[in-house]
């Protein structure tokens, strides 16, 4: 061989060998590229479409776009999270629960969070059911699954609240631990009378959402809120649910209702009347000391009272696209009398008297209330929301005070007047969700105090009259996002105007009106993951003074004691801070609030007078408060339900040099025994030491109560009778003291003494109502 032949072999050889390595080269990039689609992961929440709450267990399959053929599958966490390997190029999601529509989406290039909403199949839902935590921590708060739950055999919703954590129920009033008081929707639309949450089955109510983190939505009054929604209806036809219900103190007490309800195709309709009459009686013992007099006073106080309550309302909904309705509420007081019998000792510059009077006040109230709403879905998960509402009440109180043979006899009347409106457009955006909108609210409220004919006992009362009128108009957006598994935020802004004009006396009162303007921001941040979840959270808010406060009139307590309103109270402004914490069957909230001109109730000498004292609201300067509570609801022996909070409040205040800043420790113990036969048993208990709220210039005894309750169903949990025994031991009493301005108050009061309770219901094909309408302004309260 010659050396030009070894010469072709050498350069074929490096040609192959050059051929070779970009083989490789392209071979390796083929490979990485291979394993970077192997190791890319696909990541999606799945919700309810009504309720956005995530769902667990949710399956979720990776298909081939071209076959079907399966590649491979997960399930969601209880965040409804899920993660799962992208190992081909086109492939489709399916997404599938028991009870619900499956889904289907097309796997895009772009690396994005799939969000996939599922709506409950009406006709697979009537054999399934399905199983969840009854505690769920989110960013706004805590959500608790009721349906099939020991609490949905309560007996109404009102006995649901008060086995929830951190909610109060306080002789018939909610409150929420750390926020006060807080606005309850049923599936929407505000509950005005609390009277509303005894005529709700408990075995309806789908689950309860307590928001103690409201965004800028939410009016800027607003600490918490609690939405109750029921179960979705189920078939078609005539519903009716009826409830009766008898209590006995020392006076027999008793009310009725019935709930009547059609569905038929894309309509609802819906109607009720309630009817309730109460009495009771109360002893009250009382001491005031005021400069070298001091006046002692043993009351019997006796109320009885009658209210009808009725409403009727339409719903309209077109194929999730499209949902409209109205409902009308008439509420009416025809007979309220509050009467007192007074023994009064007086002892003054060493001298001693005693006199007994009779006061007697009658009231009559009504209320004409209308709402209505419009819902439209632009897509799955963009649709626009408007609410309106009217409202006309009045309300007509009479006096007739006696000392010896004198007399005093006066009339108040008053009549509010409101115009509202509210709309917001929710949308995603960026990967998060958008909630913008606005909301307006015009109100008239007049005040009328006069002193009648036949009034023969001396007094420093005079007629007044005033008129409050009020626009309030508000624009707000939040934007929520999830980064990633574990974390999400919420960020809020809301700017709210009130121009706010007082005439008093019929004269424009230039000192008494008021402008206000400002923005209020909210914000939150949540962590999360299989085992815990933290939020910390910060919202400004206002606290305008109901119209009551705002009066000038005076009425007369006794001839030592006046009480009457201050028109020139400023709203209040607050900071509040908070923190809480979910893992397993523990809850923790804490809450820290910076407050700027809170208003309290004080006692102050009358134009000056050294025997007569007025009653009357006040503005603080500042004052902050510090709240926490521990939550820790277990489930032991499958059948015991014992849920434990303990709770620390400690205000710091200061008015007049005085410290009202004893803190106050709160046991509550409930339990919950679910027992064969649809029976259920529940003992509950709490307690507080003595110490001072930051809502009063008080300081508040400590306290014992304790209520027992026996729940049986029949008829398929049709029929549903209840017993109960309220404050069994008798031990739970009103007792505070009060030192304002040199004056020092001691009150006792044997109110809500040990109460005999029994309830029945009994449903008729319970088909649910449908409305979604929700109130447009807070101003509803301040009414």
């Amino acid at each position: 061989m010659d050396k030009k032949y070894f010469c072709h072999i050498k350069q074929k050889t490096k040609e192959i060998m050059n051929t070779n390595s970009k083989t490789r080269s392209i071979l390796i990039i083929k490979f990485l590229m291979l394993s970077l689609c192997t190791f890319a992961q696909i990541k999606g929440i799945v919700r309810e479409k009504d309720s956005n709450l995530p769902m667990e267990f949710v399956n979720v399959t990776l298909l081939s776009a071209s076959d079907s053929a399966f590649i491979t599958g997960t399930t969601t966490d209880s965040l409804g999270m899920f993660t799962i390997p992208n190992t081909i190029t086109n492939g489709i999601l399916k997404v599938s629960y028991i009870g619900c529509n499956t889904q289907f989406q097309q796997i895009v290039p772009e690396d994005t969070l799939y969000n996939f909403f599922l709506q409950p199949n009406e006709n697979l839902l009537k054999e399934v059911i399905v199983k969840r935590k009854t505690y769920l921590h989110t960013a706004k708060g805590i959500i608790a699954n009721i349906a099939s739950g020991p609490l949905s055999k309560l007996g109404n919703g009102l006995d649901v609240l008060s086995h929830l954590p951190f909610i109060i129920n306080k002789n018939g009033n909610i409150s929420v631990l750390g926020k006060g008081k807080p606005l309850i929707f049923i599936n929407n639309r505000l509950v005005r009378n609390l009277s509303e949450l005894n005529q709700i089955n408990s075995s309806d109510i789908k689950r309860v959402e307590i928001i103690t983190n409201p965004g800028a939505e939410y009016d800027a009054t607003i600490s918490a809120v609690i939405k109750i929604i029921t179960s979705k209806p189920i078939g078609e036809g005539f519903g009716c649910l009826a409830n009766a219900g008898l209590s006995m103190e020392r006076n027999l007490s008793h009310y009725s209702g019935l709930n009547i309800k059609y569905r038929k195709k894309e309509f609802d309709l819906f109607a009720d009347l309630q009817y309730n009459r109460t009495s009771s009686k109360a002893k009250q013992l009382s001491n005031r000391s005021f400069l070298t007099q001091q006046v002692n006073e043993n009351i019997d106080m006796q109320t009885n009272a009658l209210s009808w309550n009725g409403s009727v309302g339409l719903n309209y909904e077109h194929r999730d696209k499209l949902a409209m309705g109205a409902i009308y509420k008439y509420t009416s007081l025809p007979h309220e009398t509050f009467t007192t019998n007074d023994y009064v000792e007086v002892k003054y510059m060493g001298h001693l008297k005693d006199f007994i009077s009779n006061d007697k006040r009658k009231s009559v109230i009504y209320s004409h209330y209308i709402n209505s709403y419009l819902s439209y879905y632009f897509t799955k998960d963009a649709y626009l929301k408007v609410d309106f509402d009217y409202m006309n009440s009045s309300n007509e109180s009479n006096q007739d005070y006696s000392l010896k043979s004198e007399e005093i006899h006066s009339k108040n009347h008053s009549n509010n007047m409101l115009y509202a409106y509210r709309a917001k457009v929710i949308s995603p955006l960026f990967g998060g969700t958008l909630t913008s909108g606005t909301d307006g609210a015009f109100t008239t409220n007049k005040n009328r105090y006069s002193i009648l004919d036949g009034t023969t006992l001396q007094n420093s009362l005079l007629p007044a009259s005033n008129v409050a009128k009020q626009q309030l108009y508000s624009f707000f957006s939040e934007y929520e996002k999830s980064f990633g598994t574990h974390w999400d935020i919420s960020m809020g802004i809301r700017f709210e105007y009130m121009n706010f004009n007082y005439y008093n006396n019929s004269n424009n009162s230039t000192k008494d009106s008021q402008k206000d303007k400002g923005f209020y921001p909210s914000a939150a941040i949540n962590y999360k993951n299989d085992d815990v979840q933290m939020t910390l959270a910060y919202r400004y808010t206002t606290l305008r003074p109901s119209y009551f406060m705002l009066r000038n009139s005076v009425e007369y307590n006794n001839p030592y004691e006046y009480e009457g309103g201050t028109p020139n109270l400023l709203p209040q402004k607050t900071n509040m801070f908070s923190f809480s914490l979910g893992w397993n069957d523990f809850q923790v909230m804490a809450n820290y609030s910076i407050m700027k001109n809170s208003t309290m109730y004080v006692y102050d000498r009358y134009n000056g007078s050294d025997t007569i004292a007025i009653f009357h609201t006040q503005n603080i300067k500042s004052n902050q408060t510090f709240d926490i509570a521990l939550y820790y609801s277990p489930i032991w022996f499958k059948i015991w339900r014992p849920s434990f909070t303990i709770d620390f409040t400690k205000p710091f205040l200061v008015y007049n040099n005085s410290k009202y800043n004893k803190p106050i420790y709160s046991l509550l113990f409930d339990n919950i025994i679910t027992l064969p036969k649809h029976f259920q048993i529940g003992v509950d208990m709490s307690f507080n030491t003595c110490g001072n709220l930051d809502t009063d210039l008080a300081s508040y005894s400590q306290n014992f109560n304790c209520n027992i309750h026996c729940v049986k169903d029949f008829f398929n949990e049709k029929l549903r009778l209840k017993f109960a025994v309220n404050n069994l031991f008798n031990t739970s009493r009103e007792k505070w003291s009060k030192n304002t301005n040199n004056i020092i108050l001691n009150k006792w009061n044997d109110a809500n003494r040990c109460t005999f309770v029994f309830t029945a219901s009994y449903q008729i094909n319970p088909t649910k109502n449908k409305y979604r309408g929700e109130k447009s302004t807070t101003e509803l309260n301040r009414l």
